[in-house]
């Protein structure tokens, strides 16, 4: 988690998520900007985050997840 506690110090530091997770992410949310697209809240692949999205308010920064 240190690599992504890193990522969320440069957001908190002024630098745009979608910068910083096009930078760091290495899976398909990378293209998009650390977008996740749709998703059905109880499909089991995605429990950890909608758990946390529902739980934070627009604009939020939250996780590690």
């Amino acid at each position: 988690m240190d690599a992504a506690q890193a990522a969320k110090d440069r957001v908190e530091g002024g630098e745009a998520f979608a910068d910083v997770a096009k930078d760091v992410s290495d899976d398909f949310t990378a293209q998009s900007g650390g977008g996740l697209g749709w998703f059905q809240k109880d499909d089991p692949a995605y429990a950890e985050y909608f758990d946390a999205l529902t739980d934070a308010d627009e604009g939020d920064l939250i996780g590690p997840v």
